[in-house]
Order: C-alpha cells, then sequence, then structure tokens
C-alpha cells in the first residue's frame, strides 16, 4: 500500500469527517484485499479485470456518485471561486469515470455496490450538515467534506493498485488517485486562504 505518501495530504484539520471516511475507506480497503488470497500477485487473463479491480470499481460507483453529490452542493450555495472550480472540476471528472467504472465492475461479473451503512448514515448527516451552513463556514466545511472524501477513495485506489491486472483499470485507478491528490492540495490551499484554523 501506499498510504503513508497520501494520507499527509489533509493535514489535522478535517477532525471527526475524516477519521470516520478513514475508517469507512479502510473498511472497504480491506474487502478489497479479501477479493483475492494473494492480491499483490492477482494476475487476470485476456483483459479481464482482476477481482481486486472488479470490487474496486463496483464499490467507487457509490463513491463516485456521493461525490458528485457533494459537488452539486457547493455550486449551488458557494460564491467563493475557488471552491466552485475545485467543485466543477471534481464533478466533471467523476461523471466521465463513471461508465468506465461500471464497465470495470460488469466485466468483473459485479453489479455496483454501496456503501457500508454506517458510512452512508454519516454521509448522508454530512450533506445535511452542509444544507444547513452558508456563506465562509459552508466553505470551510465543505472544503473538509470533499477533501476526506477524496482520501478514501485515494486510500481505495491505492489498494487496488496493489491487485491491478492492468489496463484500463490501472489507467483509470491512477487517473482517480493523480487527480483527486492534486484536488485535495488545492482545497488545502483554500482553506489556508479561507484561515482555517
Amino acid at each position: 500500500m501506499m498510504l503513508n505518501r497520501t494520507s499527509k495530504a489533509v493535514g489535522p484539520r478535517a477532525g471527526r469527517t475524516s477519521r470516520m471516511v478513514a475508517v469507512g475507506a479502510m473498511t472497504m480497503a480491506l474487502a478489497l484485499m479479501a477479493a483475492s488470497p494473494a492480491v499483490a500477485h492477482e494476475q487476470a487473463q485476456g483483459g479481464t479485470p482482476s477481482a481486486t479491480d472488479a470490487r474496486w470499481a463496483a464499490m467507487m460507483v457509490a463513491h463516485h456518485e456521493g461525490g458528485i453529490e457533494i459537488t452539486e452542493i457547493a455550486l449551488e450555495k458557494s460564491d467563493n471561486e475557488g471552491v466552485r472550480a475545485v467543485a466543477t472540476e471534481s464533478q466533471q471528472d467523476q461523471q466521465n469515470e463513471l461508465p468506465t467504472l461500471r464497465a470495470i465492475a460488469a466485466a468483473g461479473g459485479l453489479e455496483p455496490m454501496t456503501p457500508p451503512a454506517p458510512l452512508a448514515r454519516f454521509n448522508e448527516q454530512d450533506l445535511q450538515r452542509l444544507r444547513a451552513l452558508s456563506g465562509a463556514e459552508f466553505d470551510r466545511a465543505w472544503l473538509d467534506v470533499l477533501s476526506s472524501h477524496h482520501m478514501g477513495a485515494i486510500m481505495m485506489t491505492d489498494v487496488a493498485l496493489a491487485g491491478t491486472a492492468g489496463a484500463p483499470a490501472e489507467e483509470l485507478q491512477n487517473q482517480i488517485r493523480d487527480g483527486q491528490l492534486k484536488q485535495v492540495a488545492r482545497m488545502n490551499e483554500l482553506r489556508e486562504e479561507l484561515h482555517v484554523d
């Protein structure tokens, strides 16, 4: 796994949201690892995704759909140009990636998977909290929520990369990981601009 390199990206500010998402991501990461008795050495034949690739894609569909919902709230409520720019980019990326994720899952014989119930409830609580906020308070909370959401995807993808069978899953895994790390870095900059403690 490559968690050490990514875990610093959120920083100490994300608090309870970050901890809960990290627990949920690790639960899903363990589910990925359970897809094969030898994840790191798993190979598939003829372009078929590995069990790890297929499970990653099946779980990432719901994760992306949740991420898109988070971005929609920012585009409805925020007047901050930086927040709106990150929300727009993230929304477009995730919408564009969904068809390939669904195809990889289907090629592995899987339907999209829903998040674990505790994580789903926590995600809904976050959305309700965001809907109740406005102005700079909303922007700060939104940056925390989307940063933590992205870090969950990055952690899951780090695990999936260890068991990938190659393209197209590996290409998309690297695209998601690298793109979301850049967005997390930008959100950290926006936090500084908003003087977040």
